[in-house]
């Protein structure tokens, strides 16, 4: 097996095809959403409960170092659209876990919309079920996180 390095990973190689560059960028994007939950962990105010919040930047970052070494070539980019799904599940149960942490990392669900942006040739048909879904997630986060709600002012402090 061929060891490759950092920039291997993320950038690519030449000669790469559009599905294999989609999916190093969704790998970067989990890989770096990851580290910056890690990273900010310490950063949280007293009372919020660091563990769930550890284990969800931990998965997206296993699932970040995995999505190169699937098969993208032969699945085609119209598939890359599917990427923010686990994303999405991940902030989910995290947000079931620890009431208050989705609107701490709410930036990171925005890096689904940048990602679609760039994968622009996924099929109309996958594009349009995965903005339905994004619709969905949003409603039901807005209400954990809306404004007047009591979990947005608990989890600013």
């Amino acid at each position: 097996m061929e060891r490759l390095s950092l920039d291997a990973l993320f950038v690519g190689r030449p000669g790469d095809d559009e599905a294999t560059r989609g999916a190093r960028v969704a790998s970067a994007m989990y890989v770096g959403a990851g580290l910056v939950v890690l990273l900010t962990l310490p950063l949280l105010r007293a009372g919020i409960e660091r563990g769930p919040i550890a284990a969800s930047a931990v998965a997206a970052l296993a699932f970040g170092l995995v999505i190169p070494w699937l098969p993208w070539t032969r699945w085609g980019a119209e598939y890359l659209v599917w990427l923010p799904l686990p994303g999405y599940v991940i902030l989910a149960v995290m947000g079931l876990l620890v009431p208050g942490a989705i609107a701490i990392y709410m930036p990171a669900y925005s890096l689904t919309f940048v990602y679609v942006g760039l994968v622009r040739y996924a099929s109309a048909r996958a594009r349009s079920s995965l903005t339905r879904t994004q619709i969905g997630a949003a409603i039901a986060t807005w209400t954990q996180v809306s404004p007047g709600g009591s979990t947005f002012r608990s989890s600013l402090g």
